[in-house]
């Protein structure tokens, strides 16, 4: 693992995978080459994009050398990210999607972290923001993880994001790794990989990166295809988990995996409930029979979940109601949060 004895020498790679996104695009660049930390190379692959971001992308190209973009056939997210990585020549790595756009000392504070606790990941907090500007700091508990305790901590409420951006990398990480092509919510067929081969993470609570929270977006689309990606992605991480007999002896993972499945698939089987097509309807029947096989394997739930998991195979329209109700609680909670400075 690389170590960085004096990091203001280490070139960092900032990858940006983009895809119509021109009213945010110019926020997310210039926060890139405001950095306080200069030793950088940007790396922006444009993904197909039928808007101005192609535009907007080599302007900022001529705007500043770092930038490098790359033009491409839409491929989708995670053959974007690929494409930065097989580009990428730093001895960092960092993610960056195009919407969202990082703190001016965001590099520089990862790189001093990591050099302090001499950490194989660097992980920041974040602020959120809803399309109503109501803006929330999410991070984890700040401290020293082991893979293991940031594994669980990613599948809890509260903890690690499961995601890849907010983070640093040393690039040798993702020698054997790629994102798999073709998927949505593919931060989690790595994620967990990435953080079993560390030995030692850092989690600053600083919020370092702003995220934007878009209904439009990718990750908050309704469809079968959505649904099965995300799930294909939680039965990944089941596997990985029970593959993880020395390091779980108690089982710990293996039971929050099998959790983390029951409930992303109770939220997309309310979600694909308006969808009136056959064929979708005939996925949420398999999916329910599979989420309640999945509760099986499960040693422990929340009160919450049990009677959501309850609902769900003794009266499934009130399992529905009671979803929705709960989200729309939820909300209202974290919009109250923000004005109160939560």
């Amino acid at each position: 693992m690389i170590q960085a004895a004096d990091y203001a020498n280490e070139l960092v790679s900032v990858i940006v995978p983009v895809y119509n996104v021109a009213p945010y695009l110019p926020a997310c660049l210039e926060s890139i080459i405001r950095q306080t930390y200069r030793n950088l190379e940007v790396l922006v692959i444009d993904d197909g994009s039928t808007d101005d971001s192609g535009r907007i992308c080599d302007e900022y190209q001529k705007k500043d050398a770092r930038i490098k973009v790359f033009h491409q056939a839409n491929s989708g997210l995670s053959a974007a990210r690929n494409a930065g990585l097989d580009r990428a020549s730093g001895a960092w790595l960092i993610f960056l999607d195009s919407d969202d756009f990082l703190e001016p000392e965001m590099v520089e504070v990862m790189l001093k972290n990591q050099k302090a606790h001499q950490a194989d990941m660097v992980i920041c907090g974040y602020r959120s923001e809803r399309e109503n500007h109501a803006v929330r700091i999410c991070s984890a508990p700040e401290g020293e993880y082991t893979g293991y305790q940031a594994m669980l901590s990613a599948m809890s409420r509260g903890g690690i994001a499961a995601s890849v951006w907010s983070r640093l990398y040393p690039s040798d990480m993702f020698h054997q790794i790629r994102f798999p092509e073709g998927r949505v919510y593919e931060d989690l067929s790595v994620l967990f990989r990435i953080l079993s081969s560390c030995s030692r993470i850092y989690v600053t609570g600083q919020p370092l990166v702003y995220y934007r929270y878009r209904e439009d977006s990718i990750c908050h689309t309704t469809s079968m295809k959505h649904a099965q990606d995300c799930l294909t992605a939680c039965r990944e991480l089941v596997t990985f988990a029970e593959q993880q007999v020395k390091e779980d002896p108690e089982n710990r993972l293996k039971n929050k995996a099998n959790a983390c499945l029951m409930r992303h698939g109770i939220q997309n089987w309310v979600r694909l409930a308006g969808v009136g097509d056959k064929d979708t309807q005939k996925y949420r029947q398999d999916l329910r029979k599979e989420i309640i096989r999945s509760v099986s394997k499960t040693a422990a739930l929340n009160l919450r979940w049990k009677v959501a998991f309850a609902l769900l195979v003794c009266c499934p329209p009130a399992c529905q109601a009671l979803f929705r109700a709960y989200h729309t609680i939820t909300n209202r909670v974290w919009y109250r949060g923000c004005r109160n400075g939560f």
